[in-house]
């Protein structure tokens, strides 16, 4: 530390005597980071999607660090020019796994943990803007996917429902019946709307075996399936996926055949199967 920040300092702490506690705080520890290289949060704005020092006209460069009272990290993000280029890292109290996940130029995906260490989402964002979010249940299901062709980000409705046992077949019917008839969504939306009073055109059906694992999930939009519509095994397994924009299939779809125990994954575009190959269903949940 040099001569002239030792003075400074004792200046700072002698001004505080007079009152000045809040600002003089704040200059301590904006020279306390300039000369560590670590910043809290507290000391940032967002200004479309790049991050600044409070009052500074150049993106940040730097480490974005906070820890707990008891010492314990909290909190360590690192930004080039006002973006995340690096690790994301944030912990719960206890040590444990809250963030996780590594960015290029604002760039990445991050997954969330609950404290006992159980994903539940996961959220990716595309030079500092938020894209996607993927939602999972206790037991790992993707229960849908928000923004781009899933539901958008504004606020998504959930009606769940169980069926009566934990059959597949049950579940594989019930799948067959809306999917060839989805004119039914479209038919009974306004009811539908009215008596749940929501306040979003967005909504996904959700329905689930007795074993409280889900069975399917059918996004709506305005009554049309509109985003990622999932089948699942009554043991959690991806058995079907299929993506739908406006009532119409598109993009990947999935369907994992059970005997050869393998994932058979292709794309559509309007409909027009194309570009098939086997995979893993992995790479849909993941």
């Amino acid at each position: 530390m040099t001569i002239f920040i030792k003075a400074l300092l004792i200046l700072l702490l002698t001004f505080n005597l007079s009152g000045c506690v809040d600002a003089t705080q704040q200059l301590i520890d904006r020279i306390t980071a300039y000369i560590t290289s670590t910043y809290n949060p507290s000391m940032f704005e967002n200004k479309n999607g790049k991050v600044f020092l409070i009052d500074d006209d150049e993106p940040f460069t730097g480490k974005m660090v906070e820890n707990y009272k008891n010492g314990q990290q909290k909190l360590y993000i690192e930004y080039i020019n006002g973006l995340i280029s690096g690790p994301w890292n944030e912990w719960y109290e206890n040590g444990n796994e809250k963030i996780t996940g590594v960015f290029v130029e604002g760039s990445g995906t991050i997954k969330h943990f609950d404290i006992d260490g159980t994903r539940t989402m996961e959220s990716h964002y595309e030079k500092g803007k938020l894209e996607t979010i993927k939602e999972y249940s206790p037991v790992g299901q993707l229960l849908g996917v928000a923004g781009k062709l899933g539901i958008p980000l504004d606020t998504e409705y959930k009606l769940e429902a169980t069926l009566e046992g934990n059959s597949k077949t049950e579940c594989k019917h019930l799948a067959k019946k809306f999917l060839r008839h989805p004119e039914q969504f479209l038919d009974n939306w306004a009811a539908i709307k009215e008596k749940h009073a929501f306040k979003s055109e967005h909504v996904s059906l959700v329905y689930n075996y007795q074993n409280g694992n889900i069975c399917a999930t059918f996004p709506l939009n305005n009554g049309l399936l509109h985003g990622g519509h999932y089948l699942y095994l009554p043991d959690g397994v991806l058995l079907k996926y299929v993506r739908y924009r406006e009532g119409e299939i598109y993009g990947e779809f999935a369907t994992y055949i059970e005997k050869a125990g393998e994932c058979y994954v292709g794309s559509n575009t309007s409909g027009a199967a194309g570009g098939r190959w086997h995979g893993t269903c992995n790479r849909i949940n993941d």
